[in-house]
Order: structure tokens, then sequence, then C-alpha cells
């Protein structure tokens, strides 16, 4: 339970995570509400479809944060992680649950921070009362989307110890790479059913439903072009299968971890410093 507790600690008072998680997204929660905002009709239907697409870049962002956070911590711990898996009674599995358990206070408190910023500010802009709707639904969809970062985070990890630390800076950064991009091209392109293929997507598609408690439309675009009415009367996101889409990528990539963390080796983190 220490080591638990550890984590839980660690996540939360990490520095980087509130800069980069909460700071460094609020203010593109601010560009979004104030200047993006600028061709926006003033009717609370699109405004209130804008602000749940918002929401759902935001924490999405705010989770790759969280993801970058559980690669640094397990990167700097690893000195003693290989001695302490050989000859202690740690097990990859319990160390693997633990860094999680460290991740899921932190994704339901930044979302909680995020969801009230993105509601009051669009609120206060837009003039309408723009709250979330399933609030419960909201915190689920953190939960299992701060789980599938971490899973991923701790993937690319073990690819930097099992090769060089030389290129530690840029894999660090491909959870809030990857959050950027398949965010942005959920909301502008039509990826049809590819929507239920990428995690990143799912967690997007999760969130906007569950902050307007109403289905997506599988090609979101439409809703971005101005078709905000009719664009529901066509296939939609099917909640079901994007948290099955969430958990299998968890579940498979957890496994991977669980399985190869026991080989890991010490690697010196000079090593990231050598040109």
């Amino acid at each position: 339970m220490r080591l638990i507790y550890y984590m839980i600690k660690r996540f939360l008072t990490n520095k980087y995570n509130w800069g980069y998680g909460v700071a460094f997204v609020l203010f593109w929660v601010l560009m979004g509400a104030y200047v993006f905002s600028s061709q926006m009709p003033l009717e609370k239907t699109p405004d209130y479809y804008y602000t749940a697409a918002w929401t759902g870049m935001a924490i999405l962002m705010t989770l790759g944060t969280i993801g970058i956070g559980a690669t640094a911590v397990v990167s700097f711990q690893t000195g003693s992680l290989s001695h302490l898996l050989r000859f202690s009674k740690l097990t990859s599995k319990y160390y693997v649950i633990s860094v999680y358990a460290g991740t899921i206070p932190s994704s339901l408190v930044f979302g909680i921070l995020i969801v009230a910023c993105v509601y009051l500010t669009f609120s206060e802009h837009f003039g309408f009362n723009l709250a979330p709707s399933n609030m419960p639904g909201l915190l689920l969809a953190s939960i299992l989307g701060g789980t599938f970062m971490t899973s991923l985070s701790f993937f690319l990890n073990l690819i930097i110890l099992k090769t060089s630390r030389k290129m530690e800076q840029l894999i660090f950064f491909i959870p809030l790479i990857l959050s950027y991009l398949f965010g942005f091209g959920y909301l502008y392109l039509n990826l049809s059913s590819a929507v239920y293929l990428s995690p990143f997507t799912a967690i997007d598609s999760l969130i906007m439903e569950f902050y307007l408690n109403k289905s997506i439309p599988l090609n979101f675009s439409s809703l971005v072009d101005g078709n905000y009415l009719t664009a529901t009367g066509g296939t939609v996101v099917s909640p079901v299968l994007a948290i099955a889409s969430l958990v299998v990528w968890t579940v498979v990539l957890t496994f991977i971890g669980i399985y190869f963390v026991r080989s890991v080796y010490y690697k010196p983190l000079e090593e990231g410093r050598i040109a």
C-alpha cells in the first residue's frame, strides 16, 4: 500500500502535470472560448456541441500529459526497480497496478477541473447555461482514458529502456502529440468506423457524448460544418464499442508491460543527454 500511496502523491503533486496538464490546457480553453468561437452562431444548440467538442479535446490533452508523467516516473525509477523485482517481494503486476492507481486520482481531479473551467468559461462567453448533462459518465471516461494513457506510456517507456534513452524526450511526448492529432482529426475529418480503432478518438467521442448526454455522429465534421440539427440522424458513435476499444487497448498494453518489465535493466539517465 505504501507504493500505491507514493504513486498517488507523486502524480497529484507533480508540478509538470499541473503546468502542462492544467495551466497549458486552460490556455487552449480560453482560446477556444474567446478566439476560435468568433464564427459560431449565437444559438444554444451549436454552442452546446461546440462546448462539448472543446471539453473532449481539453480532457484528452490533459490525459495525454498525465501519460507523460507516468512515463517519466517509471523512467526515473528503473535504477532501483530492476533490483527490487529480482531480489524483493515486489512483483511486476503489483508495480504496474501501483502506477495505474497513481494516475486514476489525477485523471479524476484534473478532469473535474477542466470540465468546470470549460463550463464556466464557455457559458459566460456565449450567455447560455452549457453545463454537462452526465457528470458521472464524464468521470468514467476520464478514468478509462487515464488508464489507457498510462498503459500506453508504460509501453513506450519499456521501448526506451529496451533500446536507448537518446530518443526519450521525443517518446515522452507521443501520448500528447497523438492526443492532438486524433482529437482534431475526429473533429474535422470523416474517420467513419476508424473512430473505434483509435483509443484517442474513442476517449474524445465518449467525453462529448457524456457532456451532451446524447448520441454523437460518427462523422463529427458534419457538425463543424454547421449541420447541428440533422447530423445525428445518421450513423452515431456507439459508446459500447468505444469503451470496448479502450478496454482492449488497455488490457493488451498492460499485459505487455507486466511481462516485459520483469526484464528491465538499469540504463543511466546520462545516456539520454548524449548527442
